[in-house]
């Protein structure tokens, strides 16, 4: 059985082992005297009281009082079950308890331990027989033993020498050193190594462990002894949750190794120190878990180490975002149109070529716009640069805001823009294109308040690279779009037309 432990099981042999001796003193120096011959005497003595006081009080007429005084000893005795007194004629004349109930016929006269028949006088006549029906042994008995002193000092020193022996066995066998029993080599080996190496058993108690154990902990190993390893100050990762295992509880409870575990130690000066702990579990001859053997590898210095790491990939990644942010504010003017913050033709082409590199590759559509400001030299000359320079940022504004978020608008030149619609077919290209002719007529000359009767249109040349000449580079595919812009202004100005023979949209 699981609960008779070593210890135990060794108390238990040595209550016996002093019930013995005590015994033994007993039946030499006779401290106790028989506890039957001492409830006889007891019971002798209330038999003799009874029939005393019952033939005196029949003499003197007194029944009544005898009938009570048979009910109350009944009930008050605990001793006594039961009492009935009888005539010469054998008629039941007093009756106290289910006497009938308990009463077992015996011969005239005749007693027993537990039934007494006793003869009741009327002066110097018999008058009849009172019974007295006892307790029977069992329970009664046993009471009544106990309340003798030997019984009470045996009892008391077999239950307190239980106690104190499991108490006292269990501190010794935790102090016990089984270093004792490890021959000098095997101790040497354990000490040589760089982990720190413990045993312990089924209670966690540490029973062994070596040197380097011993110089992380500061303490030696008779200090070790006993103690329970998950006592120690552990910390463990916070990334576990609150129902975390040590890892020398799966080898105990599950026989199951525990590889690669992390714990950090904190002594008693606050300095921190981590352990990678590895388990396993030990058995017995029977094959039953004994306990396990867990050692623990310093990894501070490592982790110390992995943490300066990390820390400074931390800050070379954040200067590395920090330069790309400085470049990109630095690129951002260096290829923006200054006027309208349109790119400028160099970065234009640069995204130009890749797109169309793409398009070639995926079989997808490129269509390229080129518009310009109708009549710009006459605003020019009329009402200065610095309104054409606003009709310029008017007409940017419209032209850009017209298109999607993944499309690109460059300043080609003076008051040219070129326009690059990605993924889109010729059809809805000449619609955007539209929609940005119409909206530059009737809004961008109201950025110009004076003069207010100002007019600004656009003209639109559209080509793309599946459609009409089949431009096959940036250059090629803006020449074709230029050239159909010259067709827009040559048929009146505002117009939208596309370089092909057979598409042309004019709008009036």
């Amino acid at each position: 059985m699981k609960f008779l432990t070593p210890a135990i099981r060794i108390s238990l042999i040595l209550v016996l082992f002093t019930l013995s001796i005590l015994l033994a003193a007993d039946s030499i120096f006779k401290f106790s005297e028989s506890s039957t011959n001492a409830l006889f005497e007891t019971r002798k003595v209330l038999c003799e009281t009874l029939v005393y006081q019952a033939s005196f009080l029949i003499h003197n007429g007194e029944e009544e009082t005898l009938t009570e005084l048979i009910s109350v000893t009944v009930e008050h005795n605990p001793d006594v079950l039961s009492m009935a007194l009888h005539d010469n004629s054998g008629r039941i004349s007093m009756l106290a308890g289910e006497h009938e109930l308990h009463w077992i016929e015996l011969a005239h006269d005749k007693s027993t331990m537990s039934q007494v028949q006793l003869p009741v006088f009327d002066g110097e006549e018999r008058w009849g027989t009172l019974q007295v029906r006892f307790k029977s042994g069992g329970f009664y008995g046993a009471l009544y033993l106990l309340q003798h002193p030997f019984i009470k000092l045996t009892l008391f020193v077999c239950l307190v020498g239980f106690l104190v022996y499991v108490w006292f066995i269990k501190k010794t066998l935790q102090y016990l050193d089984p270093s004792a029993l490890i021959p000098e080599r095997v101790k040497a080996a354990l000490d040589s190594l760089a982990e720190g190496v413990i045993f312990i058993d089924a209670e966690e108690r540490i029973v062994l462990a070596n040197g380097t154990f011993e110089t992380v902990m500061n303490e030696s190993v008779v200090n070790l002894m006993g103690k329970k390893v998950s006592e120690f100050n552990w910390k463990y990762p916070e990334s576990e949750n609150i129902d975390y295992q040590f890892p020398w509880l799966s080898p105990i409870r599950d026989g199951e190794n525990k590889i690669g575990s992390y714990l950090v130690l904190i002594k008693a000066s606050g300095e921190q120190v981590s352990f990678n702990v590895n388990s396993s579990p030990i058995y017995g001859g029977k094959k039953e878990i004994r306990g396990a053997i867990v050692s623990f590898s310093d990894v501070t210095e490592i982790e110390q180490t992995n943490k300066q790491f990390i820390k400074t990939m931390e800050e070379l990644d954040d200067a590395h975002k920090e330069v790309l942010q400085k470049n990109k504010e630095l690129k951002f003017p260096a290829t923006r149109d200054p006027l309208t913050g349109c790119l400028n033709r160099r970065a234009f082409f640069e995204i130009f070529n890749e797109k169309i590199v793409a398009a070639r590759k995926n079989n997808t559509e490129i269509c390229c716009i080129m518009s310009d400001i109708d009549h710009f030299k006459n605003v020019n000359d009329t009402y200065g640069h610095n309104i054409g320079d606003i009709a310029i940022k008017s007409v940017a504004k419209i032209l850009g805001s017209s298109l999607r978020t993944n499309d690109v608008i460059c300043r080609y030149g003076g008051e040219e823009f070129c326009i690059l619609l990605i993924d889109i077919n010729l059809e809805h290209a000449i619609n955007i294109a539209e929609r940005m002719r119409r909206t530059v007529k009737f809004n961008a000359g109201l950025a110009i308040r004076k003069p207010s009767d100002i007019k600004i249109t656009s003209s639109f040349g559209i080509s793309s690279i599946k459609s009409g000449g089949g431009a096959i580079s940036p250059e090629e595919l803006v020449n074709q779009a230029d050239k159909a812009l010259y067709e827009s202004k040559k048929n009146g100005r505002n117009l939208v037309s596309c370089y092909s023979v057979d598409i042309v949209a004019e709008a009036s």
